[in-house]
């Protein structure tokens, strides 16, 4: 059996690099999609007059994504409904920072 090569420290570096690339940023891809399917389904549920359950969707995204602004929004939109005006005040301001 013929000897292979070693491979040379750049190589190795490249490898090395590229492992932790995809240990780092192929996770971020699902848990993106994840929050959008959550914000989603929490507006469909805030249609069907479910808010509760609405708002715990978009907890739930900002558990995975608290920058998202459409998530503090629709938080907000459903907390107004709700007649909690302090606490949807609240999330309009995290979405208009994250916005600016």
């Amino acid at each position: 059996m013929p000897c292979q090569p070693r491979p040379s420290n750049g190589s190795i570096l490249r490898i090395a690099l590229s492992v932790v690339l995809l240990i780092t940023v192929l996770p971020q891809i699902p848990a993106q999609e994840d929050a959008d399917y959550r914000i989603s389904r929490g507006i469909e549920l805030a249609a069907e007059g479910r808010r509760e359950e609405a708002i715990e969707c978009f907890n739930e995204t900002l558990r995975i994504n608290p920058l998202s602004a459409g998530a503090w929004y629709n938080k907000g939109l459903a907390l107004y409904i709700l007649g909690r005006y302090t606490e949807a005040i609240k999330c309009y301001d995290e979405a208009l920072e994250i916005k600016d």
